[in-house]
Parts: C-alpha cells; structure tokens; sequence
C-alpha cells in the first residue's frame, strides 16, 4: 500500500492509501498511466490518453503548473518505484492552493 494524494477532475482531493500495482494505479486515473515529474521525491500520474479521450480540465491539479485534464495522482518517487507520497505535497496542497485535501483511509 502507497499513500497517495487523488485530485479528481469534480469534487474534492483526498489523501489515501491504494495497492501500489499498475492495475490500481490505472483504476484511479482510468487508463494508462504517464507521469509527471514534480520533484525529485514527487510525480504526478494521469491518464496518458486523457486529452484524446477528451476527458474534463482538472482545475486543482492544473494548478501545479500545467493543463491536466481527467484525473490525476500524487505519489512519492524512490529511484524507480513508488512510494507515499511526501508530507510536505500534503502540506501545500493544503496551505498553498488551498485545496481541501481529506483523509479517505486514515495511515496510522
């Protein structure tokens, strides 16, 4: 399990935890993954056919700084592999765009 930050394209973001395989990955963004490098510890996954699939803005995803459409996810990046995403993105998030960032699964 990886904790993640999910910012749908319609309503609100939350913080939770999913199976950290490529078929759950695909499940919350619904299709092929492609990601975006944020930071050295962060990327952003979205759907990589999102724009051909004419998916909607996403509005709080688009403010990190490119157009992103259809829903997208924040995780941690270790080397090649996935891992929770840092607290600090949880924070800014939070603080900086104000999104409203909920905890669906609560991590102990």
């Amino acid at each position: 399990m990886i904790k993640i930050i999910r910012l749908p394209a319609f309503g609100t973001c939350e913080v939770k935890q999913i199976e950290n395989t490529l078929e759950a990955l695909q499940q919350e963004v619904g299709g092929y993954i492609e990601t975006i490098t944020l930071a050295a510890d962060c990327c952003m996954i979205v759907d990589e056919e999102g724009r051909l699939k004419d998916k909607p803005l996403n509005e709080q995803a688009s403010r990190l700084g490119l157009a992103i459409v259809g829903d997208a996810l924040l995780v941690g990046v270790a080397g090649d592999e996935f891992t929770d995403v840092p607290e600090a993105m949880i924070r800014l998030c939070k603080d900086r765009w104000g999104i409203e960032a909920k905890e669906a699964n609560p991590v102990e």
